[in-house]
């Protein structure tokens, strides 16, 4: 996460290096052919930032936030002219052909992080609470905003302008954070193209891997994170800061490229400065960020008492020893926590690795932080229900295992809290998977001939209307749900048109996390037809690029006649649902009256309600999940969350 100055200080020791060429019988820009590694998260930021720095200043802030659809093509741009300069080669296993510029063969990664370890607990609930004061700043500044075109992103990315020194990012566009999913949503780009090969989501900190890497093969380590420069790469692995790398032409004639870079190999700097290595000035900085380089050479080089040697080697141990820091370290190679993983979002993987096989009595959630209005109630609220669902799926998972509470942090009014969710208080789940699936149903019956986005989206703004419902809040009008489904079509955006996107976000992104969970357990455990029923629903939902676009890339999707009955339909959902649940309500407590009087009955069943039909099963029927291995997983007492809906 960064060690301050120490880029700036040590900046007049790295040196300026040709990486590659497009051009492979170029003389004036020869290069040596070496091996990268890419930290996974700093590309995202690196080129989400560039992107933003690129629009128009003539939009406002929200609308200047380049898409994901956006994201993922620049990404791919960014990694096409490393290609094509000769920095990397990949295996498309769809052909079984090697694609290659360089002479050389490498073992190239792209890493993600999978879990951050507890002692970042307090740098993550700090970076929260910038998140929250920028958007607390922002709302005071402007109470509304004018509207830009509806097609901000469409004009062609520039490779230039993302592999290239950097240009700043204009100030009005600075306020708000960054997209809340940004780094899954690369992901996402990644994993369905033709550098699949080359991602990796680890079960630790990314940081720990690229630096492995890196030393392994005397590599090219990009980044944006000064922390690298500490680590061990070796006597020939070397750092290269995004920020630093810039793409240029062979000369003004010539269509080809060559890119170059500031070079920093921490093994040669530690030379020329007569130290074993950068561990001891980037401690010494990071006690006190106002000292010079000979100053922190100086102080590195003092005797320490008893506790300045023992908080030292805290410090140097985290970048000097390449550990797994997953909690989860009892794995066979086949079945290691980078294997189950790597389907999952960090988010996930991080939530997964905490819940099996842990000792654990508490597993920590961090809810990304989302663009909204913050002096209204939390966006996150409107899909709880979905995600302690999910939550209760993967805790249930591990039988052996203690459940543990659940801390779900996220924004509470102004500030960063956890949510303490108890698991074993949580309604049953196979009758929430009945209740959902039954909801799905009725939703594709009607909008079958739709696109997949449409119904997905569809069924996330009919979770935030159940939203405004159940909580005795007036739901939003017309022309605003026209602006949510369609885009804001006026002349100026309102926060409410923000908090509404930022709502629709949040239950489009939990309907991705249960997916994602549920997708995790199948593969673990046996469980009952309607969680396969469900997984078969989910396994419709679209990447994040189409899931959380635009939403006026909604606009051509219906057309004009058929959003006044979509909306029609997503407004009185919510309404004609509570009706059927409290009418189930009603015959469920008919049945247990029922059976509370023929209790005496010889052949032992018992009768009640899954779907609001008499439905008979047997006393001792299994529980909604059973292991591979034979053993029983606890099954939830029942009450349905999403409550019973009606064959309509």
């Amino acid at each position: 996460m960064g060690i301050p100055r120490l880029t700036s200080l040590l900046q007049p020791y790295f040196l300026e290096t040709v990486i590659g060429c497009s051009n492979k019988d170029c003389q004036s820009h020869t290069h040596r052919s070496r091996p990268f590694v890419i930290d996974g998260p700093g590309l995202a930021y690196v080129v989400y930032y560039r992107l933003l720095a690129s629009k128009p200043i003539y939009v406002n802030a929200v609308d200047a936030q380049p898409s994901y659809h956006e994201i993922g093509q620049a990404i791919l741009i960014f990694l096409q002219n490393l290609t094509h300069c000769g920095l990397t080669m990949y295996y498309d296993s769809r052909t079984s052909d090697i694609l290659t510029f360089a002479e050389t063969t490498y073992s190239e990664k792209i890493y993600f992080d999978g879990y951050l370890p507890l002692q970042k607990r307090s740098v993550r609930i700090s970076r929260l609470e910038s998140y929250l004061k920028q958007m607390i700043t922002f709302r005071e500044k402007y109470k509304l905003f004018e509207s830009a075109s509806l097609a901000v992103d469409t004009s062609p990315i520039d490779a230039t302008d993302l592999l290239s020194l950097s240009k700043p990012v204009p100030s009005k566009f600075r306020g708000l954070p960054a997209a809340p999913f940004l780094v899954p949503a690369v992901l996402d780009t990644l994993s369905t193209s033709l550098y699949a090969d080359l991602i990796e989501v680890v079960p630790g900190e990314a940081d720990s891997y690229c630096a492995a890497a890196a030393g392994r093969n005397g590599g090219i380590l990009f980044t944006t994170d000064s922390d690298l420069l500490i680590h061990n790469l070796g006597p020939e692995g070397a750092v290269a800061f995004f920020d630093q790398l810039e793409l240029q032409p062979c000369d003004e004639m010539s269509e080809h490229r060559y890119l170059s870079v500031r070079l920093a190999q921490p093994s040669g700097i530690a030379d020329k400065l007569g130290i074993d290595n950068l561990c001891g000035i980037a401690y010494e900085l990071k006690r006190d960020p106002s000292l010079s380089i000979q100053e922190t050479i100086q102080r590195s080089k003092n005797d320490m008492d008893a506790v300045g040697r023992r908080l030292f080697q805290e410090f140097k141990s985290e970048y000097e020893d390449f550990q797994v820091q997953s909690p989860t370290p009892q794995h066979t190679e086949q079945e290691g926590p980078q294997s189950s993983i790597q389907l999952l979002d960090p988010r996930v993987s991080e939530m997964v690795l905490q819940c099996c096989g842990s000792s654990n009595a508490t597993v920590n959630v961090y809810l990304p932080f989302l663009i909204e209005d913050p002096s209204r109630a939390a966006a996150w609220n409107v899909s709880s229900r979905l995600r302690f669902f999910a939550y209760s799926l993967i805790a249930f998972m591990e039988p052996e295992n203690k459940v543990p509470d659940i801390l779900e942090y996220s924004r509470r009014d102004v500030r960063i809290v956890p949510l303490d969710i108890h698991l074993n208080n949580e309604p049953s789940l196979l009758d929430s998977a009945v209740s959902l699936n039954r909801r799905l149903a009725i939703i594709w019956q009607h909008y079958k001939n739709k696109s997949n986005a449409v119904i997905w989206r569809i069924f996330g703004m009919i979770e935030v209307f159940s939203w405004y419902i159940e909580s005795g809040r007036a739901v939003p009008s017309h022309e605003a749900t026209i602006n949510m489904f369609c885009g804001y079509g006026g002349k100026s955006t309102s926060w409410q048109d923000v908090q509404l996107s930022a709502q629709l976000q949040a239950a489009l992104y939990s309907v991705r996390i249960l997916k994602q969970i549920l997708v995790h357990v199948c593969s673990k455990c046996a469980v009952e037809d309607v969680y396969l029923d469900l997984q078969r629903y989910l396994t419709s939902l679209p990447l994040l690029k189409d899931l959380i676009a635009r939403p006026n890339s909604f606009r051509n999707a219906v057309s004009e006649s058929e959003i006044s009955s979509i909306l029609g339909f997503i407004r009185s959902f919510p309404r004609a649902e509570a009706h059927t649940a409290e009418l189930a309500g009603n015959l469920e407590a008919s049945i247990q009256s029922h059976q509370s009087l023929h209790s005496h009955a010889n052949d032992g069943d018992a009768w009640f309600t899954v779907d609001a039909k008499h439905k008979k099963r047997k006393k001792h029927a299994k529980t909604p999940f059973e292991s591979r291995s034979g053993s029983m997983l606890p099954q939830k007492p029942t009450n349905n969350i999403y409550g019973m809906l009606a064959n309509t």
